[in-house]
């Protein structure tokens, strides 16, 4: 039968060690300096708490009707053009030119100078004295139209116009040559009405 182990011997016990001995400075080397303690932070005294004042609340004022609407139909100016697009408000409309004012309109009769070379009282007549004047002196008359003109209760037969007064001159020189006594320059003044004999 096999044979049955009997208890094992406990080990003895180890002796103490010694603590280790603190390590002697070396020589040459400074020894540390200690150091301090940091200081504790200073604590500041509370503020005392400001008392708050609650003033009463002023109902707001109900604005009008008419100031409710009173921005309703006017255009906004705010808005601006997208990326790309016109500023039409940039856009400065062309001021049409003033226009001239309209020229007078020149006298129906202005003034003009004539040769008068006869009075009559019936403007009817006038074509039978021109004709009679033409046969007389047909180079003086050649190419001459006759006008007549009032002259209180006569009529002025004339001869004209004339571009100038030393024209009117000459002309009035050839007649009394040629024996119109009566022929001299008249100048009618503006308005004064100055016709054609017969209408034409």
């Amino acid at each position: 039968a096999p044979a049955v182990a009997g208890p094992q011997p406990e080990p003895a016990p180890q002796p103490a060690l010694p603590a280790p001995e603190p390590a002697a400075p070396e020589l040459g080397k400074p020894s540390p300096e200690p150091v301090a303690p940091m200081p504790e932070p200073v604590k500041r005294a509370p503020e005392p708490v400001k008392a708050v004042v609650q003033t009463p609340s002023v109902p707001a004022k109900k604005p009008s009707f008419s100031e409710l609407f009173q921005d309703f139909g006017k255009a906004s100016t705010a808005a601006t053009p997208a990326a790309g697009a016109v500023d039409i408000r940039k856009i400065s409309a062309p001021r049409p030119a003033p226009k001239e004012p309209p020229k007078p309109l020149p006298p129906k009769h202005p003034s003009r100078i004539w040769v008068q070379i006869g009075v009559g009282r019936d403007v009817d007549k006038m074509p039978f004295d021109w004709r009679k004047l033409n046969r007389e002196e047909p180079e003086l008359f050649k190419g001459r139209k006759p006008f007549t003109s009032e002259q209180g209760r006569t009529n002025r037969l004339l001869t004209g116009p004339f571009d100038d007064e030393a024209e009117a001159k000459a002309y009035v020189a050839k007649l009394k040559k040629a024996g119109q006594e009566g022929a001299y320059m008249w100048i009618s003044p503006e308005g004064q009405a100055v016709d054609p004999v017969g209408g034409k």
